[in-house]
């Protein structure tokens, strides 16, 4: 006879991060553990109670605005020694375990060895094996209160400069350059911040080139990113309102 799961987990969603979470899980080939899932597209709501009620962990791998109606809707249908998990990075919610894993998800999903590297921020429970034992993973706990800077700093870091890029490589393309070449710049830009740290900015910033700057901002003159601009400069001490 085979053994019987330890762990029985009901993953709830259907997006990126449910589709990651599943693969990771599954790749492990742990016999004390078990994966149930379900979307609200592909399964129904009995179907729901069945694998909620057998559960021993129930994963809210959902949106963020989605998950305290969803609980409340569904908690009586769990085992009392049942654990309720979300995964949203700003909020906290009464009852619920909070597991936010410190990395992007993207379409594609990544070979085992990158999983295994991803840090886990935790809040609610003393640890990451609370919830996932075969999990090797680095991890951090954070105080409730907390979670909500956490996660700004995330999206000013992770999710930002993507706005950025964007506007870079659009405005670069309609001027005619290749985008080989915005590439080669932002893969050099990534690895010499992750080599150097604090010492990787360069640009008329560090230098407070100011007549550089000021000819930037008006460059960017009815457009939108000029409040960004003066807002990066702004952090660099530079004083635009007197450009």
């Amino acid at each position: 006879m085979g053994q019987v799961p330890t762990h029985r987990y009901a993953l709830i969603g259907t997006g990126a991060l449910a589709r990651h979470l599943y693969f990771y899980l599954s790749s492990l080939k742990l016999p004390s553990t078990e994966i149930l899932q379900w979307n609200r597209k592909d399964n129904s709501i009995a179907d729901l109670h069945s694998k909620i009620s057998k559960a021993t962990h129930i994963l809210l791998a959902i949106s963020d605005s989605s998950i305290e109606d969803f609980f409340q809707a569904h908690r009586l249908l769990a085992s009392d020694k049942s654990m309720w998990i979300h995964f949203s990075g700003a909020n906290n919610f009464a009852d619920l375990a909070s597991i936010h894993p410190l990395m992007s998800f993207g379409p594609d999903l990544y070979e085992l060895d990158v999983y295994k590297k991803i840090h886990f921020v935790v809040t609610g429970i003393p640890s990451l094996k609370e919830v996932f034992p075969s999990f090797e993973n680095s991890f951090s706990t954070l105080p409730a209160h907390q979670k909500s800077l956490y996660h700004s700093l995330c999206v000013l870091g992770g999710t930002m400069p993507i706005l950025l890029w964007e506007k870079m490589n659009q405005g670069l393309n309609e001027m005619g350059l290749p985008p080989a070449a915005t590439d080669i710049y932002l893969q050099t830009i990534l690895q010499n911040y992750l080599l150097h740290r604090e010492k990787a900015l360069t640009g008329p910033l560090k230098r407070k080139d100011l007549v550089t700057i000021k000819k930037n901002l008006m460059a960017l003159q009815d457009d939108s990113f000029q409040k960004i601009y003066s807002a990066f400069a702004e952090s660099q001490n530079i004083n635009t309102r007197d450009l």
